[in-house]
C-alpha cells in the first residue's frame, strides 16, 4: 500500500499539488482496502472457516484461565468506580460475548476495510507532505 502510494505520488508527477497527490493516494487506498478486505472475508468465510473458530476457542480458553479471573478482580479493585456493579465473572462473560461477536467474517470485513482506509489516508498525508517538502528544497 505504502509503496503504491509513493510511486503514484512521485512517478512522473507533473504537478506539485498536495490535493492531487492526496486524491491519488486515497484512490489507491480505496482499491487496496476493498481488495484486501474482500480477500479476508472470502478467506474466513469459504477458504478456511475453521481459522476464526480456532481463534475464538483459544481466546475463550484464555479468558477461562484462573489468572484472567484474578486479573479481572485486580482491575475491579484498582478502579471500582469504572466497574460499578460488575463482578469479575461479569467481565469475563462480557469478554467472551465480545469474542464471539467480533470474530465473524461479516465483522472482519468492515474492521479490515476501515483499518486499511485509515492507514492509507495517514500514509498518503505523510507521503504527500514529505514529497512536497523535498520538492520545494530542490
Amino acid at each position: 500500500l505504502i509503496i503504491a502510494i509513493v510511486l503514484a505520488v512521485n512517478y512522473q508527477n507533473p504537478t506539485i499539488s498536495r490535493i492531487d497527490n492526496l486524491k491519488k493516494g486515497i484512490l489507491i487506498s480505496i482499491v487496496f482496502s476493498l481488495s484486501i478486505s474482500f480477500y479476508f472475508y472470502s478467506y474466513h468465510k469459504w477458504i478456511n472457516p475453521e481459522f476464526l473458530e480456532n481463534k475464538k476457542q483459544s481466546l475463550i480458553e484464555l479468558s477461562e484461565n484462573p489468572e484472567t479471573l484474578r486479573q479481572a478482580k485486580l482491575n475491579i479493585n484498582s478502579n471500582p468506580d469504572f466497574y460499578n456493579g460488575k463482578s469479575a465473572q461479569d467481565l469475563l462473560e462480557m469478554q467472551q460475548e465480545n469474542i464471539n461477536d467480533i470474530l465473524k467474517p461479516a465483522k472482519v470485513f468492515p474492521i479490515s476495510l476501515f483499518s486499511f482506509l485509515f492507514l492509507g489516508m495517514i500514509s498518503t498525508l505523510i507521503i504527500s507532505l514529505l514529497t512536497n517538502l523535498f520538492q520545494k528544497k530542490t
